[in-house]
């Protein structure tokens, strides 16, 4: 057929135009910071990688869950690691969940052992160590079009994607709004008067600079949580110094 007059046969090259050139090597260099830090490349062999019609709008939230795997594990009060369910919420309740699941644990394992976890073997391993996730979806979209809600234990967080960017938008019922990565301070403690100003002031001597901060309550006078965003970790100094103040529960580091 490619002999015929009216047909003019012509080797692929949409990977070969300048445009696609730039856009691959962007994707690269993307790729190659993500696996820097630990977290899963976009495209990785052996990998559940999202398709279908759905697969643009799934990708950033691999980056939900693999975030909500590295936030959970430190912000629980469980000695040992327990069944988590994980509920994908809304528009994409029905998309496959394993690429999710294998990105959360790859940042729970990450965070939790001394293995090298990646999205490849995070099945595995979490097998091995007796780990479990229970996925199933939900169409109720809640607040959000689509979010990851995953309890384990005593334990609830609540992922969705805005813009691109992960940000988790609920804690053990608290509505907040924070992007898990980098340096984070989460307090629990009573809603009283003065509660921002120590906690401030506590930083501000320990020279640690907060970028946001956030106070959530579901009750005047009841118990809330502080979530703050900070430009390099805290101390376990300063950290004991923060639990000494009158109404605080508890004050967790995280590192994202």
């Amino acid at each position: 057929m490619h002999r015929h007059p009216k047909v003019f046969a012509t080797p692929h090259l949409g990977g070969s135009t300048h445009e696609a050139l730039e856009r691959i090597a962007t994707e690269l260099a993307h790729d190659v910071a993500r696996v820097l830090i630990g977290a899963p490349a976009t495209g990785v062999v052996n990998a559940p990688i999202p398709d279908g019609p759905e697969a643009a709008r799934v990708v950033p939230f691999v980056e939900v869950a693999y975030r909500m795997g590295r936030f959970f594990p430190q912000l629980m009060q469980d000695a040992q690691l327990p069944t988590f369910t994980l509920i994908v919420q809304g528009d994409l309740s029905e998309v496959p969940s394993e690429p999710l699941v294998r990105a959360f644990l790859s940042g729970l394992l990450q965070t939790t052992t001394d293995r090298r976890v990646s999205v490849v073997n995070a099945d595995a391993i979490a097998r091995e160590l007796g780990v479990h996730v229970d996925a199933r979806g939900d169409a109720d979209a809640g607040t959000y079009a689509t979010s990851l809600r995953v309890t384990g234990g005593a334990t609830t967080i609540v992922g969705t994607s805005i813009n691109g960017a992960p940000r988790i938008v609920e804690i053990d019922g608290y509505d907040i709004d924070t992007t898990p990565i980098g340096a984070i301070l989460i307090t629990q403690h009573h809603d009283v008067p003065g509660m921002i100003g120590k906690v401030g002031t506590i930083l501000g001597e320990a020279n640690v600079n907060v970028s946001t901060m956030q106070v959530s309550r579901n009750e005047i006078g009841g118990a809330a949580i502080m979530v703050l965003n900070i430009d390099r970790p805290v101390d376990d100094a300063t950290l004991a110094t923060l639990r000494t103040i009158p109404g605080v529960d508890s004050v967790r580091s995280l590192a994202l």
